[in-house]
């Protein structure tokens, strides 16, 4: 007797329409469900129940372009750098420390870098992670002095609004 409760066969889930199941299971023995994409894509999709419930599978992959171009309608460009990520915190995800100085395992240097009007500069690598923050540092000052006058300019700007 089938269980209706679990089967969501014709259920909609954001642009995704559950067309059966496929009879596969994911690694957690979920149900792999085969979807149709509302923007018409012939290609079905295939997504595990918690994705569908969860709302992490949501489209054939047609609302990334949406998504990405409402993310960069909140982020505020000058001179080809985004402002937000000129002064923003450091990642959750950095290991360092320091803005622009991460460890590479492969070649077992701490490597600075720095990005700028839509350039990534490759500064070195290091042994010595202080010599890797000064380096970062540096770049800091000499690419940077003129864009600090911009961002005042703006933060005033705006604060006016």
């Amino acid at each position: 007797m089938p269980n209706y409760k679990n089967d969501l066969t014709g259920k909609q889930f954001d642009r995704l329409k559950v067309i059966k199941d496929t009879g596969k299971r994911d690694i957690t023995r979920q149900k792999i469900w085969l979807c149709e994409c509302k923007c018409g894509n012939p290609n079905p999709v295939e997504a595990p129940t918690s994705g569908l419930r969860d709302g992490y599978n949501k489209s054939c992959g047609c609302l990334k372009p949406e998504i990405a171009a409402k993310a960069r309608l909140h982020r505020t460009m000058i001179d080809g750098t985004c402002v937000e990520s000129y002064s923003a915190k450091l990642s959750k995800a950095n290991t360092s420390g320091h803005k622009g100085v991460y460890w590479f395992e492969r070649r077992q240097k701490w490597i600075a870098q720095i990005a700028f009007k839509g350039k990534t500069y490759n500064l070195g690598g290091f042994a010595d992670i202080n010599d890797a923050v000064k380096v970062r540092k540096e770049a800091e000052k000499h690419l940077f002095t003129d864009f600090n006058n911009w961002t005042e300019v703006y933060k005033k700007m705006k604060s006016t609004d």
